[in-house]
């Protein structure tokens, strides 16, 4: 997991698997509830590892042409990527605060909470209705196989939102990997944070 290639080239596969993930079968109850507790606990980003998605935006920008001028330096209607500002304001959604994640799990309510007290309660097997930052959104979260945790929220006016909460190593690791599809944009655009177990769950 630690291999990291260019969003825009992972986009479209990283995109299936996370409907692949959604449309597969949700765990039993007691593997949900046991693999939940096995989330809980209190986790700081390895920021060495993990995808800097501020800087992949800014990369991607700096790359395009100037508008008016073609990559040959041609006059021509240049346009920047459609939904690029939103982007970068979605990203900033998802990542601020979230250096440090405090996880737990009350069946069947998992609650996220960042490091500047932001507070994210789930309904895993629901879907619930909640208020997001442009208005009513729809949470739906899923706990697939025995170590991942997935979280769809749909109907923002933005795009939809995909997360893979995942376990790896002896379950002293967090891989989160995100996926924003943004109005405008052909792919969706991913990236990846990984953590360190620094406390376990109580």
């Amino acid at each position: 997991m630690n291999g990291k290639v260019p969003a825009a080239a992972r986009a479209p596969i990283a995109w299936t698997l996370l409907a692949m993930g959604l449309a597969a079968s949700p765990a039993p109850a007691a593997d949900r509830g046991a693999g939940l507790a096995r989330l809980a606990g209190v986790w700081q980003l390895d920021a060495r590892v993990s995808d800097d998605p501020l800087r992949m935006v800014r990369s991607a920008e700096s790359r395009r042409p100037a508008p008016g001028r073609s990559e040959r330096g041609r006059a021509e209607g240049g346009r920047p990527e459609p939904g690029a500002e939103q982007l970068a304001e979605r990203v900033t959604e998802v990542v601020a605060g979230a250096n440090v994640l405090v996880i737990a799990w009350n069946d069947p309510r998992l609650t996220i909470t960042t490091w500047d007290d932001r507070e994210r309660t789930l309904v895993v097997g629901r879907k619930v209705d909640e208020e997001g930052p442009r208005g009513p959104v729809r949470v739906t979260a899923s706990w697939k196989g025995s170590d991942r945790l997935v979280v769809a929220t749909e109907g923002d006016p933005a795009g939809r939102r995909l997360e893979i909460y995942e376990l790896g190593g002896r379950g002293d690791q967090l891989f989160v990997t995100v996926e924003l599809k943004v109005a405008g944009s052909k792919w969706p655009f991913s990236f990846e944070r990984v953590y360190n177990r620094v406390a376990a769950g109580e």
